[in-house]
């Protein structure tokens, strides 16, 4: 597998990212008006297809197709404004689980996760323009393989290549002989339910002003079609879980997809299914959650919170601070730290009432280089991403140091010490005395 700098700055046989473009306005300087129409050009031409095969559409999709162009492979700085190009527009996510190297699991398993909204007008603050996603609401996951859910209000899954199919509690609609095919596009995206008109768009940033009028020139949307949602034909429409929740959005023709981020920031929950039985997770925690942009837990509180209430009885999470105040109190702003080292069982997390090991690595100041920049930030030079690198590095490999410019030298030995820990207990095997000397010195009494 390519090392992280090859990925993301190109080298060694990889094409890398484009960061050094805007997503929104990626032309250079004199010639950036004219760039700039080439790139819309080929996007709206896309999102067209779209629409005249009677899909719904939203901004979200031209939103995809740009960040397809500034990460997948098929677009390269020297070919970026050529619109003859397919730039991966047919790039699938169920592509994935035919590659040699997934299937000689040389490669991570990719989770994928968004959040289900039923509609704007049942899910708007009174006194905000902006819109939320209760932590109740469904997370959806797409893997190599499935499209669905185990949360309880679903728990159900269709095969990823007939995702985006229209069906009634499972079954297709009369006179519909076939599924639908390639819905599944590995630009799929969503970040924009949070405002609710273009205006709001503007006020983000001007810029967006670009995007907003590509898509007013698009052919007219399917009149189903929902704005500022990822628009999926409902698969569970009217679907009936076997557990004693219902789907919020079984009424739905169009399932409302937004960003995963709005139920979980850290999206756990998937990883916490018992099914999956993990020993051990780790989550980088990249929130804006302090004034000043930095990771400071509120991540694990929503877990907490939402393993406590709409998942209960189906996953387990350890004690964590149920505060920003507690995590601060703590001082767990600036080191990793271990929660669930402690559970009762044998070490199998399948069962109810046990959970894996957590391990939580915030974003923290630990370099020259501040990495708690805005999501709106769109654009990095190539120095500034090598920087992001190194400094995302030095926080990740630092552990538990007093000296905020040193290294922890038993951090390596208390990441292989979690990693085995829950398979030791389940063989029997006693934790061994480096380990619980590690563990004790990350232990939090909660």
């Amino acid at each position: 597998m390519p090392d992280l700098f090859s990925l993301v700055l190109g080298g060694n046989g990889q094409v890398g990212w484009k960061a050094n473009r805007s997503i929104i306005a990626p032309g250079d300087d004199l010639l950036a008006v004219a760039e700039d129409a080439l790139y819309y050009e080929r996007i709206d031409a896309d999102v067209n297809e779209k629409i005249l095969a009677g899909y719904p559409t939203s901004i979200i999709d031209l939103w995809g197709r740009a960040l397809s162009f500034h990460f997948f492979n098929g677009t390269t700085n020297a070919n970026f404004y050529n619109p003859t190009l397919p730039h991966d527009n047919a790039l699938l996510f169920s592509n994935i689980h035919n590659t040699l190297s997934f299937n000689a699991a040389t490669v991570p398993y990719p989770i994928v996760v968004a959040s289900s909204r039923v509609s704007i007008a049942d899910q708007t603050d009174a006194e905000s323009p902006y819109t939320y996603v209760p932590i109740t609401n469904t997370q959806f996951e797409f893997t190599p393989y499935t499209f669905g859910s185990f949360d309880p209000t679903l728990a159900a899954f269709i095969p990823i290549e007939n995702a985006g199919t229209l069906l009634n509690n499972g079954k297709l609609p009369s006179g519909v002989k076939k599924c639908t095919v390639g819905y599944d596009n590995a630009g799929s995206a969503a970040l924009f339910n949070g405002v609710t008109d273009n205006s709001d768009l503007n006020t983000v940033n001007s810029d967006l002003e670009k995007l907003v009028g590509a898509f007013k020139k698009l052919e007219p949307p399917i009149e189903a079609a929902v704005p500022l949602v990822a628009n999926w034909p409902n698969s569970f429409q009217n679907y009936v879980p076997t557990t004693s929740v219902a789907f919020e959005s079984a009424g739905n023709q169009i399932l409302e997809l937004v960003d995963g981020g709005e139920i979980e920031s850290i999206p756990l929950c998937p990883l916490l299914v018992k099914a999956r039985a993990q020993d051990l997770i780790v989550a980088l925690d990249a929130s804006g959650d302090t004034t000043d942009g930095w990771a400071a837990g509120d991540a694990l509180t929503a877990t907490l919170n939402r393993t406590s209430t709409s998942v209960h009885g189906f996953l387990d999470f350890p004690p964590v601070p149920k505060t920003q105040a507690e995590f601060i109190a703590a001082g767990l702003l600036d080191r990793p730290t271990f929660f669930g080292c402690n559970t009762t069982g044998n070490g199998d997390t399948s069962v109810l009432g046990t959970y894996p090991i957590i391990l939580y690595v915030p974003n923290s100041p630990v370099s020259s280089f501040a990495t708690n920049t805005s999501t709106f930030t769109l654009t990095y030079t190539e120095a500034e991403q090598r920087e992001f690198l190194v400094a995302a590095q030095t926080n990740s490999i630092r552990g538990y140091s007093v000296d905020p410019n040193g290294v922890d030298e038993q951090w390596p030995l208390a990441i292989k010490c979690a990693v085995v820990d829950r398979a030791r207990k389940r063989d029997g095997q006693r934790r061994s005395a480096q380990c619980q000397v590690l563990f004790d010195k990350c232990k939090l009494k909660i």
